[in-house]
This record gives structure tokens, C-alpha cells and sequence, in this order.
């Protein structure tokens, strides 16, 4: 089994800063602490993941920039207390910046992106995470935002399944004012864990509900065979009178066992400006929701994730 030493791509990221410098193994391993994903030595997938994150970043030549924003991490954000404070996980700080890394890994070696500049001027001047070419000769200026998620708690009892849609809409909110309209196409990464999950199907996702409204069944007594599923179309945070710059809203889902397990979708905006909307065609991989020509919604299945993370981490 491969190991990670004091002297690998995490120390080299990480080094002289305090936060990382004072962190000490947790004596108890059922204690959260930033430890793990930092400092752990055996292979987890988190601290494989982290570490394909951190090797993107000096593929392109990024890792001043990002120590620059890890050593802002001050020690105090990554105690339980500040954690619960905030309602999430103590490692919470060192995802968030991270989480750009990995969705410009993923962009880049599963959906076969170009690389064309980090941080990209977009609105009124405003800095994007990352700017691609698609396979298709498109150039995309992409924003990822990371969703915090509160710390699980071990219990017997069936939890309620937490609604992340208010989150994602303020995630979507902030990166609306990014997106530019000047031929480039758009897209948002949500990166996160649960609030990214389609647990039976893309309609059913907190980030299709943020967009569209809360997904219904509905029928008439008379007439049972009546039944449809949909979105209610209230509350939407897209229509065509707001938010048309947003092309298309990705998720991306962080989990594993012994690796990453990526669940990863797309969400094409009907209503977005022409100049701004993405093809299918460019997320072949992911599992997709758009509305065709005739203003039919198609769902589209993408690869299983199995095969994902071989080319996620492939040199």
C-alpha cells in the first residue's frame, strides 16, 4: 500500500503554515479533525482525492497561488467549535478551497476540457475559478462553489433528509454575478456531499428543485391515469425574466469507500441567453436534464461512476 510521507504533495501545499504545522492526531478517531484529510499517512479516498486536487494544481503551475489562499486558514476555523458554530464539518475550510482543484481536474480529465486560464475576468471585471475550451471549440468560463454540509451525526433513528436548496440558491446567487454574456459559455460547479446527490434522479436533486421548484406528482381523483411528475415551477430561481446568464448548473458529488465515488450531473438553463448556453455533447459523462428544441425535458444517463476516478486520477 502506497504511503504518505511528511515530505508529499499535502506537506509541500501545507508547510509553514500554522494551521497545518499545530494540527496533532486526534487521540480518539471518532473525533473530527482536519487531521485526516491533512496529515493521515495510509491511503483513505479522501486523502486520495485531496491529493489528486493538490497534483492539478502544480500541473498547471498553481501551487503559489494556492498556498496563498491555504494559508489564510486560520487554526481557530478548523476546531470542532468553530465547526459547529458555523453547522459544518471542521475540515470544512480545506475542501472549499480545494473544491476548485478538483472540479478543474474533473472538467479537465473526465470531460476532456482544455485548460485555458485560471481565474478569467467575467462580469463587469469580476474574477471566474477557471476558463476551458470544450471539445467542441467552446470556450466556457466556469464558478465553483463549494456547499458547506453540517458534520453527520451517528444515530439509530432515520434522519430527515436536509434541504439544501436555500444554500444552493445563495451559492447560484453569488456566482450569478460572475457569469458573463459575451459568447462564452457559462457553468457552475456545486460541489458538496449529500446536497449534491440525486438519489432517484436528476428531478428529485436539491439543485434541479433550487432551479425549478419543488419536484410534484400530481392527478385528479377522476381520472388516476392522470398522474405527472414535475417541477411546481414556484419560487424558481431561473425563468425568463432573471438569472439568464447561467448556462448550466453542474453538481458534483464528493464521496467514496476505498475511492472517490463521484456522482456528478448537469442542469442545462431553458431560459438562459443563447450566447451562453452549453451542449450536451460536452458532458458526456454526466447524467444531464434539457429541454430540446420542441420544449420537451430529456434526461440523459451518464457513464458509471466506476469508471470515473481511474481517469480523474490519471497523470
Amino acid at each position: 500500500m502506497r504511503q504518505s510521507t511528511p515530505s508529499g504533495i499535502r506537506h509541500a501545499y501545507f508547510q509553514g503554515m500554522p494551521w497545518y504545522d499545530n494540527l496533532d492526531k486526534p487521540k480518539d478517531p471518532s473525533v473530527s479533525s482536519a487531521w485526516f484529510a491533512a496529515k493521515r499517512q495510509d491511503r483513505t479516498w479522501y486523502v486520495d482525492l485531496l491529493e489528486s486536487a493538490l497534483e492539478f494544481g502544480d500541473s498547471v503551475g498553481l501551487r503559489d497561488q494556492y498556498r496563498e489562499r491555504f494559508a489564510v486558514i486560520a487554526p481557530a476555523d478548523l476546531t470542532p467549535v468553530r465547526a459547529q458554530a458555523e453547522g459544518r464539518k471542521v475540515s470544512g475550510p480545506l475542501w472549499e478551497i480545494a473544491s476548485e482543484l478538483i472540479a478543474g481536474r474533473y472538467l479537465n480529465r473526465v470531460c476532456g476540457w482544455k485548460l485555458l486560464d485560471h481565474e478569467p475576468p467575467g462580469n463587469k471585471e469580476c474574477l471566474g475559478d477557471w476558463e476551458f475550451e470544450a471539445p467542441n471549440r467552446r470556450t466556457v468560463f466556469v464558478e465553483v462553489k463549494f456547499l458547506q454540509e453540517p458534520e453527520a451525526v451517528p444515530t439509530n433513528a432515520m434522519a430527515p433528509w436536509p434541504d439544501y436548496r436555500p444554500k444552493i440558491r445563495s451559492a447560484l446567487a453569488r456566482a450569478y454575478r460572475q457569469l458573463p454574456d459575451d459568447g462564452r459559455g457559462t457553468l457552475v460547479v456545486i460541489v458538496g456531499e449529500q446536497a449534491t446527490e440525486i438519489p432517484a434522479g436528476i428531478m428529485t436533486g436539491d439543485i434541479f428543485e433550487a432551479l425549478f421548484g419543488k419536484t410534484q406528482v400530481r392527478f385528479t381523483i377522476e381520472d388516476p391515469d392522470s398522474m405527472t411528475i414535475g417541477p411546481a415551477f414556484h419560487d424558481m430561481f431561473v425563468q425568463t425574466a432573471k438569472h439568464r446568464r447561467i448556462g448550466a448548473v453542474a453538481g458534483l458529488g464528493l464521496r467514496g469507500f476505498v475511492n472517490p465515488d463521484f456522482q456528478a450531473h448537469a442542469v442545462h438553463n431553458p431560459y438562459s441567453y443563447e450566447g451562453v448556453r452549453l451542449s450536451t455533447a460536452q458532458f458526456a459523462p454526466l447524467h444531464q436534464f434539457h429541454v430540446d428544441s420542441e420544449g420537451r425535458a430529456i434526461f440523459t444517463s451518464g457513464e458509471n461512476r466506476d469508471q470515473i476516478w481511474d481517469r480523474f486520477a490519471a497523470a
